[in-house]
This record gives structure tokens, sequence and C-alpha cells, in this order.
């Protein structure tokens, strides 16, 4: 069996008869056997490729008119190495500062679902996908 898709035609009233305006109205444009369907995994892979492939010529080129940074900003020293990771004890007491503030508030709970919300409570960093991934914090332990 032999599907095929159907797609409306525009079609001007004035150029065409009643008849022939009829038989115009739909026309048959490709069948499945002869050009399949793209799947949605490789669409985003042609996307991804096509969109690296367009930004590849500028990455090596700066902005035009690119100045020198300012010089007290030129002169600010990087405090990577002063950053400490976020204990455990501190997001239990980020969830225990928003229980407390959900008691005085009358709220039961907390819906977050994934995104900053999830990381700063959490340290679970989940952006998005087709299904829901959340975390319900309650006011009571």
């Amino acid at each position: 069996m032999k599907l095929l898709s159907c797609v409306p035609r525009l079609v001007s009233r004035k150029s065409l008869s009643r008849s022939s305006r009829l038989e115009a109205r739909f026309s048959i444009m490709v069948s499945f056997e002869e050009a399949p369907l793209l799947s949605r995994r490789r669409f985003l892979q042609t996307g991804s490729v096509a969109a690296a492939t367009a930004t590849l010529p500028t990455l090596g080129q700066g902005a035009e008119g690119d100045k020198p940074l300012p010089p007290a900003v030129a002169q600010l020293k990087s405090l990577h190495s002063e950053a400490t990771p976020i204990s455990v004890d501190e997001r239990r007491d980020r969830q225990e500062k928003a229980r407390k503030l959900m008691r005085e508030n009358n709220l039961s709970a907390i819906l977050m679902t994934e995104g900053t919300s999830l990381t700063y409570f959490t340290g679970i960093r989940w952006w998005g996908g087709e299904r829901l991934f959340a975390m319900v914090l309650t006011a009571g332990i």
C-alpha cells in the first residue's frame, strides 16, 4: 500500500474555469516511499551541523571596533582559586530556610521544575526535556 500526502494548492479563480478549479484544489506532492520522513534525531543532527558550519568563519575574528579593556577592568585579578563548591550542609540550610518561610506564609509545598531553583536547592542541573523532572519541597520534614 502506498501512502500519499495531499497538500492544498493555491489557485487563482480568474485563471481557471470552475471545473478546473475543483480538480486543481488538491495535488499529490510526494509519496512516502520516494522520500522518507525525516526523523527528529536526524533533523537535530542536520540542524546542529548547519549551525556549527555557519559560525565557523567568525569564531577566530573579533567584532569590528574591538577596543582594549579599560585599565581598571584589566587590572582585576581572577578569584577562581578562592571559589569553593557549595556543600551539602549549605544546600540543606537553604531548604530549611525555604521550609521556614513556607510555614510562615501558610504554604504546604513548593514544586520546583528543572532550572535554576532546582540547582539552587539540590545541586541537580537538569535542563528541560520531553518529560517532567521536578522536586517537591514540603514545609515539614
